[in-house]
């Protein structure tokens, strides 16, 4: 009989994890974007 191959085992390890996305800055108060805005 053929021997049994051993399967290889997948560890239980956590996925990488994406890069670290920059959260989503406050927008300026508009009182800073009129000054830009003109």
């Amino acid at each position: 009989s053929p021997l049994p191959s051993p399967l290889p085992s997948p560890l239980p390890s956590p996925l990488p994890s994406p890069l670290p996305s920059p959260l989503p800055s406050p927008l300026p108060s508009p009182s800073v974007l009129s000054p830009l805005l003109g």
